[in-house]
């Protein structure tokens, strides 16, 4: 929550939408909750989406959760080391123009232009 609490100090104020991509180990998963890594990516990313907008007062039109699954490692699956660091969320801050190309940004930009 601390380093969730250092970004969103860093976001609060910028115009820019927010992405919160969520990412799984290469195990397979299959339980009630959570039948493959695509929802169990999803649901880590949309915590995160959840505390910003509950917690941070990030507007909810700024921000967007996507889960990859286990097809976005940033090491190989290979030791108990790398796979808890693939099991992670990134938070993207998009750069103005891919802000601009959201829906909802679209809207608010060419509303504050008139």
């Amino acid at each position: 929550m601390e380093l969730l609490d250092l970004i969103a100090d860093q976001i609060q104020d910028k115009p820019n939408h927010v992405r919160v991509e969520g990412h799984t180990d290469d195990r397979p998963i299959q339980t009630a909750v959570y039948p493959s890594n695509w929802e169990l990516s999803s649901s880590r990313a949309t915590a995160v989406v959840r505390y910003y907008v509950g917690n941070r007062a990030i507007p909810p039109d700024r921000i967007s959760a996507l889960g990859f699954g286990e097809y976005r490692p940033i090491m190989p699956n290979t030791s108990v080391e790398n796979r808890a660091r693939n099991r992670r969320v990134d938070v993207v801050i998009l750069t103005m123009e891919l802000t601009l190309t959201e829906p909802t940004s679209q809207l608010y930009y060419s509303q504050a232009k008139q």
